[in-house]
């Protein structure tokens, strides 16, 4: 088969769990397939939609340069620009079906224009980005979690997506534009957080703190009335609910987000709940827990939504000797981090920095307990399955899909938002004897990847074959005229 893949964004500059499970999946599937991959990337100095192409191990990998200088918010979801870029790549791959792994960065777009090839196409949904214009995790770092849809809510938390904010946005970042840096992505969803790292070198402090204020301020003066952006939001959800109808197959790795799908507004009978696989090569199972826990850690973004500071802070009543590893990216919010480092001053905390692929099971291997802080509904975080293949148990807030992964045992849930209820579950893992052991006696088995790919393979060639035979159907019914596809 020919399978394109789609993603936002991809390694190595973006290392988050869609894009690593994406590099896994391609990776096995093109042993036994011709395999392509289109994603978006950040190129500040390159020309917009321009394709980069190279091969990515036997994947042929189509590098789309989207620098998100929008100047509407609807190109945040629907970006006819790129259209030219997208037809290009599936004029040239020419796929037998197209797998969607997120759409952020390529936009319904790529949807669209599958889906008026008649192609067979299905996405996994890895979070909430058809309900959430904020990055997909219905998360504000003021506002919190977002427990119930409201498209008011939406519109207060982004209504500095105004024409004017986001074309003040975009000129603020080209005067600082470097034709040779290729620097980290930014949030389309934060006029203030435009990246220092994009000025040149010779450019003063002063020039950059001057072009982060300007910023600033143009989002407070130019945001769009709560209302008024509260109905674009309900025509952004119209628009991706329409553009979500041409899927054939939607894909969710949790019953939870299944739900949350269902409730937006997709039909229960588009969703099939299928977990992710694993490479399981490097991981090998603890010889020995110890009867306490004593050293633990904490492995992803260090992002507000994450939830560090809730484990730093119940972290600060456990004894001197205990010991918590923080491994993680600063990148995306380094006043986040500082802030962290300065009030949380536990003997035992560390922050080691970003965690290298190959150096994770390595890394879990020498863990008692892994604690998943998050304070925004997860839908399976790799990195809990990932302590499980090295028969590490998890401690884990009661949110999402952490609930389903620990259902069975591996693990503790504690009420997400509470230092109080993480320090207890810290304190009875490092207090209580032989907790630590039975619990990853607990430990349910985890899917490997080939097990996955096989699975979808057949997801595949049900999709192709159904397309293939109502294609024929319309044919004759319409005597060699268009039809249109059943979605079956």
């Amino acid at each position: 088969m020919r399978i394109l893949h789609a993603v936002h964004f991809f390694l190595p500059k973006h290392v988050a769990g869609v894009e690593v499970y994406t590099d896994r999946l391609t990776a096995e599937l093109a042993k036994r397939h011709e395999v392509g991959l289109i994603y978006s990337e950040i190129r500040r100095g390159s020309p917009d939609f321009q394709i980069r192409r190279h091969m990515h191990g036997r994947v042929s990998s189509f590098e789309v340069t989207n620098n998100r200088w929008f100047s509407r918010f609807e190109q945040e979801y629907r970006n006819p620009e790129l259209l030219p870029a997208i037809a290009d790549v599936l004029d040239e791959f020419d796929p037998e079906v197209v797998h969607i792994q997120h759409l952020l960065g390529l936009s319904q777009i790529l949807l669209e224009e599958v889906a008026r090839r008649r192609l067979p196409v299905l996405m996994t949904a890895h979070d909430h980005w058809f309900e959430c214009a904020a990055g997909g995790q219905r998360f504000h770092r003021e506002l919190g979690r977002c427990d119930q849809l409201d498209a008011n809510r939406c519109g207060a938390c982004t209504a500095h997506l105004s024409r004017p904010a986001l074309f003040a946005r975009k000129w603020v970042e080209r005067l600082g534009a470097r034709p040779e840096e290729e620097e980290a992505a930014t949030d389309s969803s934060d006029l203030a957080e435009a990246s220092d790292a994009s000025l040149p070198r010779s450019h003063s402090k002063s020039l950059t703190k001057g072009l982060r204020d300007l910023a600033r301020r143009g989002s407070r003066l130019t945001r769009v009335p709560t209302t008024r952006q509260a109905l674009r939001i309900e025509q952004r959800w119209e628009s991706l609910r329409r553009a979500a109808a041409g899927l054939d197959r939607i894909l969710v790795p949790s019953r939870y987000l299944a739900s949350e799908l269902i409730s937006f507004g997709f039909p229960p009978s588009q969703i099939r709940k299928l977990d992710y696989g694993f490479v399981k090569t490097g991981y090998a199972e603890h010889a020995r827990l110890p009867e306490v826990a004593r050293r633990f850690a904490f492995l992803g973004s260090l992002v507000r939504h994450k939830g560090l500071h809730i484990l730093l802070e119940a972290f600060c009543q456990m004894p001197p000797d205990a010991i918590l590893e923080v491994c993680g990216p600063a990148e995306a919010d380094p006043s986040y981090v500082q802030g962290l480092r300065d009030r949380y001053q536990h003997p035992g905390i560390s922050f080691r920095g970003r965690l290298k692929n190959n150096r994770v099971a390595p890394f879990l291997a020498e863990v008692d307990c892994l604690v998943v802080p998050s304070i925004w509904c997860e839908n399976a975080p790799l990195v809990i399955r990932e302590a499980f293949l090295a028969g590490v148990p998890v401690l884990a807030s009661r949110l999402g899909g952490h609930v389903e992964l620990l259902a069975s045992g591996g693990g503790l849930l504690y009420e997400a938002d509470s230092p109080a209820a993480l320090g207890c579950c810290l304190r009875r893992l490092s207090e209580e004897p032989n907790l630590l052991r039975e619990l990853a006696n607990g430990i349910p088995s985890v899917k490997s990847v080939a097990t996955h790919a096989a699975e979808l393979e057949e997801i595949y060639r049900d999709v192709i074959s159904r397309a293939t035979a109502t294609d024929a159907l319309n044919e004759t019914h319409s005597g060699g005229t268009e039809g249109n596809r059943d979605e079956g």
